[in-house]
């Protein structure tokens, strides 16, 4: 797990340039800070990570990332979705339940909040 690299594209168009636009090593001892706050700046990239872990069943590594995506971004109701979705994982059901609430505050429409909060 040390030394995972993670790639990360501007656009879907741009996944066919040769290189990403930057690369995050969120474990690497040097500029690791520098690196995580690119990914946290980048609300597509962290969403797409994110599901990446998900995919990967990955959820601690996930659900480390979503909290911090959250915090630096509370108005982004996929964010608050995903928490919800984690903490359902974790056995945590009334933290998901407030989890989707706060989405569904932030975009009352919001679909997968709504089939997951139902």
């Amino acid at each position: 797990r040390q030394g995972r690299q993670y790639d990360h594209y501007g656009s879907r168009h741009s996944r066919h340039q040769e290189q990403p636009l930057y690369s995050i090593r969120l474990d690497s001892p040097d500029s690791s800070d520098e690196r995580e706050d690119q990914l946290l700046n980048n609300i597509t990239a962290v969403k797409e990570e994110i599901a990446t872990l998900m995919a990967r069943m990955e959820p601690g590594d996930a659900f480390d990332l979503t909290k911090k995506a959250v915090a630096r971004n509370p108005g982004n109701a996929d964010l608050w979705m995903f928490c919800g979705f984690l903490r359902s994982m974790r056995h945590e059901p009334d933290e998901a339940e407030q989890c989707y609430e706060k989405a569904l505050e932030i975009q009352p429409d919001h679909v997968p909040a709504l089939c997951n909060f139902a």
